[in-house]
Formats: C-alpha cells, sequence, structure tokens
C-alpha cells in the first residue's frame, strides 16, 4: 500500500492498473480511462466524486453493453487505485453498471449457414479459416495468434494449442 504522501500521475495510475492485461483489454479500458480523464479536465483520481462518475456516465452513447464495459473500466480502475492505497474510498462500488442486453442468440449461424459460407468460400486460405473457426471453435483473437508451433500432429488428426482470453490456454483436437 502506499502511503498517503505517495503521489501518482493519471498515466502513471493507468499503466499499473492494466499492467499485466491482455493487449485488447488495455486498448479498451486505456481509451475509456482516457475519456474519462479528459472529462473530468485531468484532475487526479483522489479528487474525482461520484457525480464526475455519473456525469461521465451519462455522456457514453453507444448500447447498453458497450456502456457497461466502460463503466465496469472505470469502476475496476477505482478498485484498483483503492487497492493501491491511492484513493481512501472507492467511489465505482456506488455506480450501477447499465444491464446488458444478452445477444448471444442473434450471433449464432445454423450448421447450414456455417456450411454454406464454407461452398461459397472460392479461396482455398479463406475457406481453411472458416472451418478452422468453426471446426474448433475459435474466437477470431485466438486464430490470429496462432503459431505453426501451436499445431501438432496426432496420427490422422491433430491438435490445435490456443491461447485465450487472460491468456488461458486449451487444446483442441481436430
Amino acid at each position: 500500500m502506499l502511503n498517503s504522501s505517495a503521489t501518482l500521475t493519471n498515466s502513471e495510475l493507468i499503466d499499473l492498473w492494466l499492467h499485466g492485461k491482455s493487449k485488447n483489454t488495455v486498448d479498451g479500458y486505456r481509451r475509456y480511462a482516457s475519456r474519462f480523464f479528459l472529462h473530468v479536465n485531468n484532475k487526479p483520481l483522489a479528487d474525482c466524486t461520484l457525480m464526475d462518475i455519473h456525469l461521465w456516465a451519462m455522456t457514453l452513447s453507444k448500447s447498453d453493453n458497450s456502456k457497461r464495459v466502460a463503466v465496469g473500466a472505470i469502476k475496476s480502475l477505482f478498485s484498483f487505485a483503492k487497492e493501491l492505497g491511492v484513493i481512501p474510498s472507492n467511489l465505482g462500488i456506488l455506480v450501477k453498471s447499465p444491464k446488458g442486453k444478452n445477444r448471444l442468440a442473434e450471433r449464432i449461424l445454423t450448421e447450414e449457414q456455417v456450411q454454406l459460407l464454407i461452398n461459397v468460400t472460392t479461396n482455398k486460405r479463406d475457406r481453411t479459416i472458416i472451418r478452422l473457426l468453426y471446426f474448433a471453435g475459435l474466437r477470431v483473437s485466438e486464430l490470429c495468434e496462432l503459431k505453426w508451433r501451436d499445431l501438432k500432429p496426432r496420427g490422422d488428426t491433430g491438435q490445435i494449442t490456443v491461447f485465450g482470453k487472460g491468456y488461458r490456454k486449451s487444446y483442441v483436437a481436430l
């Protein structure tokens, strides 16, 4: 815990908060934190009020899911700052995150739709990518991170080592 006389700039606090997080998390959370501090005229986090957080949240104009992520990021920053001893109390716990709508069913393709997508793709590379995404159940970000060393032959099939969200490692047999 930092003593009360220790001071960190907002930028230093953000760097400490984001250390060790995934690239996508760092990019998104840094963007939300920058917008928050811009909204409060770059005053130190310790000087921010509950009203500052609420007024900033009211400026968010995207979907409820986007608002939920943005508010969650700032709540996380306040929690981190409290644990670090930079602020005396965590105002973030008093902020309610918007409820996001579960739209998963809208994004799920039927087996027929996937088969049609594979069949109409004429480029072999693209067809292989679509098949791998579907049959291995990969996220696009997981596919993009694959290296040749992650692929291993296993008899007539193979195995892929996948590094997912939060750097979790999993194995997919094909």
